[in-house]
Order: structure tokens, then sequence, then C-alpha cells
């Protein structure tokens, strides 16, 4: 996509440029005067500090363009679009760019120990299900018994997966 104008994310932090990364779309914040203000707080810009008239851009990554472009269907299937039409009170909700705002996940010690109790969970689960499986094979005659314990033997197994440490160098 060629564009004849430089184009500047406007989300403070954010690098991209249509310089930078020309194949970036660029999503012009609206005219309409609360829309515009709450585009740019959401960036953490001060609109008063803006000219109404300056034209601004937020870059694709500020946007669940799925969800928010009207025309998106047709951007995917063309590769392209004469324009961008983002629906009606979308608004800008990925911020990732900005330090502060990453999600800050809980330390692994405390996932490890719910992924060890998943574990332990669907080992007693496969082995629960093995002695009722047993449990009804022995209603049954004898030979059909054998045929089926033995088939049950083969076909089943349980695979557990040991956690691994990343140790620094």
């Amino acid at each position: 996509m060629s564009y004849n104008l430089y184009h500047c994310c406007v989300v403070p932090e954010c690098k991209n440029t249509s310089i930078k990364t020309p194949g970036k779309l660029w999503i012009k914040v609206p005219t309409n005067l609360s829309m515009r203000n709450t585009w740019l707080k959401l960036a953490r810009r001060d609109p008063k500090a803006l000219s109404i008239k300056t034209k601004l851009y937020f870059c694709e990554d500020h946007f669940y363009l799925e969800n928010d472009m009207e025309n998106y269907t047709q951007y995917k299937i063309m590769g392209s679009v004469k324009r961008i039409r983002m629906k009606p009170n979308c608004i800008p909700s990925r911020f990732d760019c900005q330090v502060d705002r990453k999600r800050k996940f809980t330390p692994n010690k405390s996932r490890n120990a719910f992924i060890k109790w998943q574990r332990m969970s669907t080992i007693k689960e496969s082995e629960e299900i093995m002695r009722n499986e047993e449990k009804h094979v022995k209603s049954l005659p004898s030979c059909i018994q054998d045929f089926l314990l033995l088939q049950n033997k083969c076909d089943k197994a349980v695979q557990v997966v040991p956690a691994q440490e990343h140790k620094s160098i």
C-alpha cells in the first residue's frame, strides 16, 4: 500500500511510522470532538494540546481489526481497500507498546502447582475409568474377559510430560 503522506502513530511510545512499517494500516482519528477526545485520552494524549484541525492517526496495532473494521473481510480477501471503514463507536483498545499497560502475569511457581494438580487429576481420572471397565468386564464370560482386558492394556496409555526448568547460563 503506498501513501502520499507520512503517517506516525499518535500513541506515545508506539514506534510505528509509515516508513518503518509500510505494511501497516493507518486509522484516522475521528473528527467528531467527543470521539476524538475519547481516542486521545485512551492513548494518554492531552486532547487540548492538539489542534482539532490536525490529522492524527493510530496504527492498526491498537485495534482488533476483525471486530473493529467494517470492511475487514474485503481487506483480507482483496489485500487492500480504498478506504478503511471503522465500525461506529469503535475505540482503540490495545496499547501493548506502553510498558506500564502490559499485563502482568503471576509467577511461574503458582502456575506450576496448578499444572501438577491438573496432571494428577487426569491420571486419577484415567485410573478410575480403567477400574470401572475392569469391573464391567468381570461380569462377562471368561473368553470375552481375556480378549477385552488384553485389548484395553494394548490400546490405553497415560502420558505425563515433566515440566522443564529453564536455567540461565
